[in-house]
């Protein structure tokens, strides 16, 4: 039986081995059977949900979970086979987008409601289109779509239509996040020669390195964004940083993997997964105190 460990996609900076997210390294061992890998997680915007991509169902298929903020009441929001991940809430949490996958391969960005309702399809065409990102007003989504050309940014209006074409560097632009206050999309580029955070107006202009790192998100306040570097071979740790890119610190420390991460309404802890003590795990931890509390991986989680 071939199993795939989705969630993981590792690139470099600098040298050194940068973490981003986690999707697909493959084992044709028939036993024992692999830990699911957790990971993708959104915190909603009432703070009551999480949505989180999971291979618990079937191991290498993501699909699209929600959870309460302590890990327990695990919903699933389909039960096919095909992939459904990186889902993100829209500002009044009536919507989740998300990718979603076809057997040809193809992924495209749908729209669902949270009981699993309403599903509708939002981009078309070949290739991938992943990691959606709501603009503050809800009439827009951001993400990054590889037509079988070049990984770029794109922005669509969520009512439907074309999509339009914010990067046309030749390097890869992918993993967008709109600021809360509309004006800036922040993004991981290659660009440079390595990954960086990078930044620019909603319309595409003005696009500049803010830090060496990747996946970049902002915290609803506006003023800061987390992202992931590597402070060691061995490390990816997050860290945070002022929204024009001054006064970095590292939050989390360890030779280990933390990626994917959201915060919660109040900016007061953030949502991640991990491989701290094994496979991807989802976790929650306290901005100022720094205390972590383990989500999944449990016998009832």
């Amino acid at each position: 039986m071939r199993e795939t460990l989705a969630c993981m996609l590792i690139v470099r900076l600098l040298g050194s081995t940068l973490a981003a997210c986690w999707l697909g390294v493959a084992s044709l061992a028939p036993a024992p059977t692999k830990a699911p890998t957790n990971c993708g997680a959104a915190w909603s915007p009432s703070g009551d949900r999480i949505a989180f991509h999971s291979d618990r169902r079937i191991r290498g298929v993501m699909s699209v979970y929600l959870m309460d903020p302590l890990g327990a009441n695990v919903v699933a929001l389909f039960d096919d086979s095909l992939y459904s991940g990186q889902p993100a809430w829209s500002p009044d949490g009536t919507v989740l987008a998300f990718s979603r996958g076809e057997a040809n391969g193809a992924r495209h960005i749908f729209l669902v409601a949270p009981d699993g309702t309403r599903l509708r399809q939002l981009t078309f065409g070949p290739g991938v289109a992943g990691w959606p990102a709501w603009s503050p007003d809800g009439k827009s989504i951001v993400f990054d779509w590889d037509p079988g050309t070049n990984l770029d940014v794109y922005r669509v209006a969520v009512s439907g239509g074309e999509p339009t074409r914010l990067t046309t560097d030749l390097a890869r632009d992918n993993l967008p996040k709109w600021s809360p206050r509309g004006s800036t999309i922040v993004f991981d580029s290659q660009r440079n020669g390595h990954w960086d955070v990078l930044s620019m107006n909603a319309d595409g202009t003005d696009q500049h390195a803010l830090v060496a790192g990747a996946v970049p998100v902002f915290a609803h306040s506006g003023d800061w964004i987390l992202y992931q570097a590597s402070p060691t071979p061995q490390a990816t740790n997050f860290f945070i940083m002022k929204a024009d890119g001054s006064s970095a610190r590292q939050l989390t420390i360890g030779n280990h993997s933390d990626a994917s991460a959201s915060f919660s309404p109040d900016d007061k802890s953030i949502v991640f997964c991990s491989n701290r003590v094994g496979p991807f795990e989802l976790y929650r931890m306290s901005i100022d105190h720094g205390d972590v509390v383990q989500l999944t991986g449990t016998p009832s989680r």
